[in-house]
C-alpha cells in the first residue's frame, strides 16, 4: 500500500483497538481522507511505522499519551485522535 497520498490528504485518524491478547497486534490505524476514503492499517502492518511517524508531527502531547495507552488496552473500542477539522482531538 502507497500511504504518501492518503497521509497527505488525512482528514482524520482513530484507532481500533481489539480486545485480543496483551497487548494491540490485532489494532489497527483508521485513517480517512479528505475524499470520504477509509484506509485501515494494521498495527503488525510493516506500514504501520510510517503511519506512526506521520502521527508524531500531528497529534499533541496528549495525543501521544493517549495513543501509547491505547497500545496497552485491553477492551474493543474505537477512539478518534485527530480531526483537521479540529486540528486535534487528544
Amino acid at each position: 500500500m502507497h500511504l504518501g497520498p492518503i497521509l497527505a490528504a488525512l482528514d482524520k485518524v482513530a484507532v481500533w483497538t481489539s480486545n485480543d491478547g496483551q497487548w494491540q497486534e490485532y489494532g489497527s490505524f483508521l485513517l480517512r481522507t479528505t475524499g470520504g476514503r477509509w484506509v485501515e492499517v494494521c498495527f503488525s502492518s510493516t506500514t504501520a511505522t510510517k503511519v506512526f511517524e506521520h502521527l508524531v508531527e500531528l497529534l499533541s502531547e496528549a495525543g501521544m499519551k493517549t495513543l501509547f495507552d491505547l497500545l496497552t488496552v485491553q477492551d474493543q473500542r474505537i477512539v478518534l485522535l485527530w480531526d483537521r477539522k479540529n486540528r486535534t482531538c487528544q
